[in-house]
């Protein structure tokens, strides 16, 4: 029941309301080449872009991307580690929070001039052994008091391998009182497929209970593959 967000109502239509666009992409799933690439994560025009695997390779091919996203925030590895924060706003307290056998990229949006927004990108290797679940654990508790001090709005790019029902997510999301931006488990592109139920998504976009998704879609190349998540958040208050 806590697995996804049954409490969302996408979709709505405001005109006045205040809020930001986040695309939450992994570049190196698409079966696209580069430009048909880059096309599929610009054309949504968000306001920011948070991206993971970012390595040397495709940190050559952003050049394009970041010159419409002036500012960025890049943590460029060779491994899985890699991870980017593009924006249209400018980007403040930029910050590599370290935990063990990964980092998790973390800066900030000012909004409208006086609302501090926490961005983050987080992700891990799928946990095999009770050592990796013990890490990951202690992974999340660290960036669960880091949230817990900083008092923020925040909006996280998050991909701990891990399905959405895993106890190790469902705790995080309760100490951090965060939400998830899938409303059930049907948006999902993967879960189109005769064995779709075999392919529950294991990448989310998760938000601070002071900020509202109302429209999430799922973002795929040419080939209906799908890399990356779009979601439209509003500020409550």
């Amino acid at each position: 029941m806590n697995s996804f967000n049954p409490e969302l109502f996408q979709e709505k239509k405001y005109q006045k309301e205040r809020g930001i666009s986040v695309l939450f992409a992994n570049p190196s799933l698409s079966n696209d080449d580069y430009a048909s690439t880059m096309k599929s994560i610009t054309i949504p025009n968000v306001d920011l872009i948070l991206l993971e695997e970012v390595t040397p390779d495709w940190f050559d091919m952003l050049e394009d991307v970041r010159r419409i996203y002036p500012y960025h925030l890049l943590y460029v590895m060779s491994d899985f580690s890699g991870k980017a924060i593009l924006s249209k706003l400018p980007l403040s307290e930029p910050d590599t929070i370290l935990t063990e056998g990964n980092s998790i990229l973390k800066s900030s949006v000012l909004y409208d001039g006086k609302d501090t927004i926490d961005i983050f990108v987080s992700n891990s290797l799928p946990p095999l052994t009770m050592q990796d679940y013990n890490q990951l654990n202690d992974n999340l508790g660290i960036l669960t008091e880091y949230i817990k001090i900083r008092e923020k709005r925040s909006i996280i790019g998050a991909n701990f391998n891990i399905v959405p029902w895993s106890p190790e997510l469902l705790q995080f999301k309760s100490n951090v009182n965060f939400n998830s931006s899938r409303r059930d488990n049907s948006q999902s592109h993967l879960t189109m497929s005769f064995f779709g139920i075999f392919n529950t998504p294991k990448n989310e976009i998760l938000f601070s209970q002071d900020l509202e998704c109302n429209q999430f879609n799922i973002i795929v190349d040419t080939r209906e593959n799908p890399l990356g998540l779009f979601g439209r958040y509003y500020l409550k208050g």
